[in-house]
């Protein structure tokens, strides 16, 4: 009667979990985005990374059932705001591994359940009992980690590369060339396509093909990149087209700016960096000091 005990334990347990096991594998994972600026992320990832390739899959059935969750009447008016603004960060990463929102936050799930089994091993090792709970939370945290400092390389990019496109435009513009033929030249000739200012100006080129204006592509562009440069690129270039004024002058006059802004940048930084040094300047003046002097001082104190 003792041997049969765990079996019917057994066969209970799969008799309870079989319906929640069938219902889970029936839901069909995300579909891969193919095309737009997603859809070439992740193809570069998956060429770029064996591991992501073989985690996509399961990412993608994982970010299903957090889509189902995501999507029920109570859940959807809570959250929309929580979604908007990951979309809207992942806009500005450059739409990082081509992921949406659900795939972003099943990566951090992966990232949590990954800690805990590593936390998990250090505990049966006794280092710690609090150790699954930290990694964790470690494990949760790295993918926003990684998307906070992805977007914000992106548009340190884009601020740094700005002026010297700003130039090329007002010199193809002088030489002849429309607005619109400024940029495309620009975009696929004198930047690189891998670099995120140079996949911007395509972009832009791209939706004044499809018939978007000039100032609503360059609205877009301001909120995909939302720095000071940028934002001040599309203002400067609306108000030139709407009062009539000379786009190239106004474009040789906004990269004079910037430059000036990035010198003064560069400038208060160096200030900052110097105050900043002086506590470890102290700090090792003092070091040097009882380095030298400590030898006397011990036998100051022996002495007396």
């Amino acid at each position: 009667m003792s041997a049969l005990l765990p079996l019917a334990v057994a066969l209970a347990w799969a008799l309870a979990c079989g319906p929640f096991s069938y219902a889970l594998a029936r839901i069909a994972p995300l579909p891969r985005p193919v095309h737009g600026p997603r859809g070439l992320r992740r193809r570069r990832a998956l060429q770029a990374s064996a591991g992501f390739a073989l985690a996509e899959p399961g990412l993608r059935w994982l970010a299903a059932l957090i889509a189902r969750a995501l999507c029920t009447p109570r859940l959807a008016r809570s959250t929309a705001g929580l979604c908007a603004g990951i979309d809207r960060r992942l806009v500005e990463s450059g739409n990082r591994l081509g992921l949406d929102v659900c795939e972003q936050l099943a990566l951090s799930l992966l990232g949590a359940a990954a800690g805990a089994l590593f936390g998990a091993g250090g505990h049966a090792l006794e280092l710690g009992g609090a150790l699954p709970m930290l990694f964790a939370l470690l494990g949760a945290g790295l993918p926003w980690l990684a998307l906070f400092e992805a977007a914000k390389r992106r548009k340190h990019s884009v601020g740094r590369r700005l002026p010297t496109a700003i130039d090329l435009l007002a010199l193809c513009m002088d030489a002849g060339l429309d607005f619109a033929g400024a940029l495309e030249l620009v975009a696929c000739e004198l930047t690189r396509p891998d670099e995120p200012l140079g996949e911007e100006l395509q972009r832009i080129q791209q939706e004044l093909a499809t018939g978007r204006t000039r100032r609503e592509a360059l609205a877009a562009f301001a909120e995909r990149v939302p720095s000071p440069a940028v934002r001040d690129f599309a203002a400067s270039v609306a108000q030139s087209e709407q009062k009539g004024n000379p786009l190239a002058e106004t474009l040789e006059v906004q990269a004079q700016m910037l430059r000036m802004r990035r010198s003064v940048s560069a400038e208060e930084a160096a200030a900052r960096a110097s105050v900043l040094l002086i506590l470890p300047v102290v700090v090792l003046m003092c070091a040097i000091l009882l380095v030298l002097f400590g030898p006397f001082i011990v036998e100051g104190v022996e002495l007396s």
